[in-house]
């Protein structure tokens, strides 16, 4: 096995020096399609080689078998205006793959999506690229009852209102600009959306966006997705020491309001089958939660940013107020408040952290 192959950046979730060289072998051969695939979406858009591996990833749990009740992972990807979310999740993926995918209009109603049917969601990976477009103009009432929608079909695989009603089984993957995600943020918390629909994060800093001017982009990649009308059954094989470690990693999701912890243990374990069955093997391994480590960051810097964001502008709105004062406005912690100002400090609007 030669690793060597794959230009795999880093991240910082996992600690280099505890792994063998062996280990790391074993890692790439273990996850050559998903690297296959991540390296395709790299050379058109740059930086977002892990952000194609999450998306991708778990496009691939409309194919696993699951039990009755069991939700497959969708997610909402956030970047900024520009970054790429789009040409992912719609020229990349979903025209590509369109037996699999359906595309919503810019502008969607609860009452329009019933009339769709079953038939327009069930099986199907639902892609929207600005939640923001969709959200805008609606009032009070429609924004409820189109998270309704969403919420009870993905968790429930139905939703009716009044003599109407959709079943299916499907998954969403849904993009939102970085710089106006604050604006339904609370509601979407309130209403449970992020729960089944969790956010992550690609942010660009100002050097990458210099970065990405100069990039001399070759063609947009058409990527195929192995797909399947039938599902398939994957032995979610875990030692105790995985076990301890995703339980963490799910007290970690649930601690910060990203996903509840049970939703968390329910995402990572398909995120771990899928894989697998991307990469053409019947039964998980560790390499399948090394890759998730790696991704979780993403994640996890969603809730990071929003902080830091929404820090930011309290800051600009009042500028002669006081620390104690904003922490009042923002109803934070004094510990919340200090780690996210840590975190502004130095820091530009709409840059990583």
């Amino acid at each position: 096995m030669k690793s060597q192959k794959y230009h795999i950046p880093d991240r910082q979730s996992i600690d280099k020096g505890s792994e063998t060289q062996d280990f790391r072998d074993h890692f790439v051969e273990s996850n050559k399609v998903t690297f296959d695939f991540a390296q395709k979406v790299e050379i058109y858009l740059l930086n977002f080689y892990w952000i194609a591996i999450i998306v991708i990833v778990n496009c691939m749990t409309l194919s696993l078998d699951l039990s009755k009740n069991s939700m497959r992972n969708s997610i909402c990807l956030v970047t900024n205006k520009g970054g790429g979310k789009s040409t992912l999740l719609i020229r990349i993926l979903a025209l590509n793959n369109l037996d699999f995918f359906t595309i919503l209009p810019k502008k969607v109603f609860e009452s329009l999506l019933l009339e769709k049917g079953s038939e327009y969601f069930n099986n199907k990976i639902i892609v929207h690229d600005d939640l923001i477009i969709a959200f805008t103009g609606l009032n009070e009432k429609q924004l409820s009852q189109l998270l309704g929608f969403f919420t009870s079909l993905l968790s429930d695989k139905s939703y009716s209102r009044q003599d109407r009603e959709v079943k299916a089984d499907c998954l969403c993957m849904f993009g939102v600009a970085l710089e106006h995600m604050q604006k339904f943020r609370k509601v979407m918390d309130l209403a449970t959306f992020t729960d089944r629909v969790p956010f992550v994060l690609k942010s660009y800093s100002d050097e990458e966006k210099r970065k990405t001017l100069k990039y001399n982009k070759q063609e947009i990649p058409a990527i195929k997705l192995p797909l399947t009308q039938t599902k398939t059954k994957i032995l979610l094989k875990l030692t105790p020491e995985m076990e301890v470690d995703i339980e963490d990693i799910c007290m970690q999701l649930d601690s910060f309001g990203i996903m509840s912890w049970k939703r968390a243990q329910s995402h990572i374990h398909n995120f771990l089958m899928a894989n697998a069955l991307l990469n053409k093997r019947k039964e998980t391994n560790i390499h399948d939660l090394t890759l998730f480590k790696k991704v979780l960051p993403f994640y996890l810097d969603s809730i990071g940013m929003s902080h830091v964001m929404l820090l930011n502008k309290a800051i600009a709105e009042n500028p002669e107020k006081k620390d104690t004062e904003l922490m009042k406005i923002l109803g934070w912690t004094k510990a919340t408040f200090y780690r996210t100002k840590s975190k502004l400090k130095g820091l530009r609007y709409g840059e990583s952290t």
